[in-house]
Order: C-alpha cells, then sequence, then structure tokens
C-alpha cells in the first residue's frame, strides 16, 4: 500500500478518524491493528517476519535488563539477540549478494561450484523496522531506557505505520511515549500535519517522479548516451532521490503529526550544506544519527587517535553504504562519502583559515556537485556501469544515439524552481507554520495550487501506475 496510491487514501483517513473516536485505552491496540494491515497489504507473510524481529528484540530487551549485575552474561545476551536480528536482514538482503561473490571467488580460480542460486524477495522495510528494534535494544543496554514488559507495546513501536517502510528511524525514549498516551484531537495538529502530507505528494508525484523519466531514460540506456546527457542525469537524479525520500518523510511524518504524534525530522536541506559533513547532518538524519551513536562512536569514535579516526569513519560508511544496497557501487558509494569526510578533515585547518568565512555560495555548489558525483554509484546498475559512465563522461569523443528531447520537461522545471526558494527560506523559518499564520485567502491559494498542480500535472493516463518510493528498495 503505497502513499502515492488510491488504497492509502482510503486507508489512511478511516484510521485516523477511528483513531480519534475509540477509546483512549483502545487507541494503541487500534494503531498496531492498522499497522500490521497496512504492512500485511504488501504480502500476508511479511507479517510473521515483522512479529518475529518484534518478539526476538522484545526478549533480547528483558533478558538484557534483568542481568545488569553480570556484565559478561549480559553482553553475551546482547550479541546472541542482535545476531539473532541481524539474521533476517542478513538472510533477505544479503543471501544473494554473498552466494553471487562466492561464485565468482571460485570463477577466479578455474573451480566449479554447484551451489543452488538464492532467489529471495527482499521484504520492503526491513532495513529500517530492524534498526529500529536494534536501536531500542542498544538502548535497554545502555540504560537510557527500561526494557518493556508489554509486547504489544513494543510491537506497535517497531511497527507504526506511517515510518515503517522507510523512516524516519525513531527512538524509543521519544516515540514510544507518545503511541502509548492519550491523544486526542487538534485541530492545530490536523492542518499541520496535512500541509506536510500535501508537499510531501507535491515533491513526490511533481518533481520526482517527473525526473525519474528523465533519468531513467539515461541510466537505462546509459551505453548509448553521451557525456553530458549523464551529467545532467546525474544532477537531475540528485533531485530526484532527495524529492522521492524527503517526500516519503513529509507524508509520514505528517500523518502521524495528524494523530499526535511527533516523529522527527529526517532532512534539512541537505544540498545547502557547505561540505559533505554537513550534508550527513542534514540527510537522512535518522539514520545518520543511528550509525554515529550505535556504530561510530561504539568504535571509537574521535576520541583516539587519527588514523583511528579516520579508520572509524571509513567502517562506517562502507557499512553505511552496504545497509543502502546489496552491490558493490554502494559499498562504493559508502566508501567515496567516508573518502570526502577524511580528505575534508585533513584540510579543515586551510578551510578554517582561507575559505570557512568566505565563499559561502561557491561551496555549496562544490559540495553538491560531489554528492552528485557520489550519487552515479547509487543510481547505476552496478558497480561496472557507474565506472563506464564515469569514463563516458570524460570521452568526449564519444558520441550517443539517446535523443536531446528528453531534457526539456517544463513541469520538472517549475517544480524545481518552487523548490529552490522554499528549501532557501526553511533555513530560517518553519515555512509550514508561516503559511498556517496567513490569512484565509492567502492559505486557500497555495493549498489549492498544490492540489491542482498534482492532479492535472502529475504523471499520470491509462498506463499509469504509481512509482514505488526510492528507499523502499533498501
Amino acid at each position: 500500500m503505497l502513499f502515492n496510491s488510491l488504497p492509502f487514501l482510503i486507508f489512511f483517513p478511516f484510521v485516523a478518524l477511528l483513531y480519534f473516536i475509540i477509546p483512549d485505552k483502545l487507541k494503541p491496540l487500534w494503531l498496531l491493528f492498522a499497522s500490521y494491515f497496512f504492512y500485511m497489504s504488501w504480502n500476508p507473510l511479511y507479517g510473521i517476519l515483522l512479529f518475529a524481529v518484534t518478539v526476538i528484540t522484545w526478549l533480547t530487551a528483558i533478558f538484557v535488563d534483568l542481568s545488569k549485575q553480570n556484565k559478561m552474561i549480559r553482553k553475551a545476551l546482547l550479541t546472541i539477540g542482535v545476531l539473532l536480528t541481524l539474521f533476517f536482514l542478513l538472510y533477505f538482503k544479503y543471501a544473494g549478494f554473498i552466494y553471487a561473490n562466492i561464485i565468482a571467488v571460485f570463477a577466479r580460480f578455474n573451480i566449479s561450484a554447484e551451489i543452488k542460486a538464492f532467489d529471495i524477495i527482499m521484504p520492503v522495510g526491513i532495513s529500517f523496522y530492524t534498526f529500529q528494534a536494534l536501536g531500542y535494544v542498544f538502548d535497554v543496554y545502555r540504560n537510557k531506557v527500561r526494557a518493556e514488559k508489554n509486547l504489544l507495546h513494543h510491537a506497535l513501536f517497531v511497527s507504526f505505520f506511517p515510518q515503517l517502510l522507510a523512516g524516519p528511524i525513531g527512538r524509543a525514549d521519544k516515540l514510544k511515549p507518545q503511541l502509548l498516551k492519550e491523544n486526542k484531537f487538534s485541530y492545530e495538529n490536523a492542518r499541520y500535519g496535512l500541509l506536510l502530507m500535501l508537499w510531501g505528494y507535491f515533491l513526490k508525484m511533481i518533481i520526482a517522479d517527473h525526473a525519474a523519466v528523465l533519468v531513467d531514460s539515461v541510466y537505462d540506456n546509459f551505453h548509448h548516451a553521451i557525456g553530458y546527457q549523464i551529467v545532467i542525469a546525474t544532477l537531475l537524479f540528485a533531485i530526484q532521490v532527495y524529492c522521492d525520500f524527503s517526500a516519503y518523510s513529509y507524508i509520514a511524518i505528517g500523518a502521524a503529526r495528524i494523530m499526535g504524534i511527533h516523529l522527527g525530522e529526517n532532512f534539512r536541506q541537505p544540498y545547502l550544506a557547505v561540505s559533505v559533513k554537513e550534508f550527513w547532518h542534514r540527510w537522512h538524519i535518522s539514520l545518520s544519527t543511528w550509525f554515529r551513536d550505535y556504530l561510530y562512536i561504539p568504535l571509537g569514535g574521535n576520541r583516539f587517535s587519527k588514523a583511528r579516526k579516520y579508520r572509524n569513519i571509513m567502517i562506517t560508511f562502507l557499512i553505511s553504504g552496504l545497509w543502502h544496497g546489496a552491490s558493490w557501487n554502494f559499498i562504493a558509494w559508502g566508501g567515496l562519502h567516508g573518502i570526502f569526510q577524511i580528505i575534508s578533515d585533513i584540510s579543515k585547518p586551510y578551510q578554517d583559515k582561507y575559505i570557512k568565512q568566505k565563499y559561502k555560495s561557491l561551496r555549496i555548489i562544490i559540495t553538491f556537485f560531489l554528492i552528485s558525483f557520489a550519487w552515479i554509484f547509487f543510481r547505476a546498475d552496478g558497480l561496472s556501469a557507474a565506472i563506464y559512465m564515469i569514463g563516458r563522461i570524460f570521452n568526449s569523443t564519444l558520441t550517443g544515439q539517446v535523443n536531446d528531447a528528453w531534457i526539456f520537461n517544463p513541469i520538472l522545471l517549475i517544480g524545481i524552481v518552487l523548490l529552490l526558494p522554499v528549501d532557501a527560506a526553511k533555513e530560517k523559518y518553519d515555512v509550514f507554520a508561516v503559511l498556517l499564520k496567513q490569512k484565509t485567502i492567502i492559505r486557500w491559494v497555495v493549498y489549492y495550487a498544490l492540489v491542482l498542480t498534482i492532479l492535472f500535472l502529475g504523471i499520470y493516463g491509462t498506463d499509469y501506475v504509481q512509482t514505488q518510493f526510492i528507499y523502499f528498495d533498501f
């Protein structure tokens, strides 16, 4: 059940309406039922997997909490619970990748291997709810939160449907109390949440989906594209992936807000960052802070030597790349971001002395192009395809067969022209709160303009199929 589908536009109002009608004590149970229904609408068997992850992390947290007096047993219980939880993620997401690399290694040494091929469909959202559940276990281990004794309450925390499939990844100390409290209907929450959802649909259906058509026409035919076409398609993919993923986050945050539940911010104008390091403070915030708190800092962070700090950065970003996809191009993408961060840290004294206080616009542009270059590895269909496309960019003697007509899309241009000032304004203001304080006529002009733009300029037609959000693949 996609956010940008008719079933969801029927499902969500029904869930929200009944949520505010039923007695307060039944609200968590209703949300739990709705969340499992939402997830199992993709595949009924997914519910079994979700429940398995829930039970394992619930029991792990309880046993860890009960064994405070014995550090060795406590650590052993944590390790067992984490490995059992990760087993599902490793099997469904990485078994095929591991199999393919084993076969490749055997072939390298002319060894024939009779291994049954893996043909596994990865359950949607598994990376997100697995990390959310594991974050809770780590917080219990660190005594940041107490273990939840009620299985149904923990199940709701893991499965809450607005952020189940692609985040924001919630933290137990902030999200769980909101899910269990007696939320009352609030007109302010409702209209703010609806505005966030509307903006999310605009980003998805006007910008991301239109950009996808142009990007796909080049990346799916990269052997026939020439340098400048790949460059333009890559820059458009940078816009596409941002609008696509932030759209999901806006819709998720808005839907939760309508029900009185505040999810954490997941994007903060990432392409206005002046460095790659700052980009990661603004992009997919819930995941980047998860890796910081549960991987980078436990590895030692920056508390020791420079060499160890850089090692920790590379490990974190390589694993982050692998989290995004079971393929070498994603590992290369993560590694490239790690290299960017290390180079930036090494050159920091020079930047502080000569650049930091000047040329902000230039630094934003340079950062954007660095990020966009890395996106080639993210979007390409494999590592060899990414390397080939980079070669095409720098080989001016090649000719291509992709028609340049794909470049011109006035609807996409309108969307980007609107996105830029909104993102710039959000650096200083909550533009949604500001809009809601305007006169009625101004507000409704904006509402109608967004709705009509989505209805008339979105990608529709007899062959229209709503497009899945990019991060559902991760």
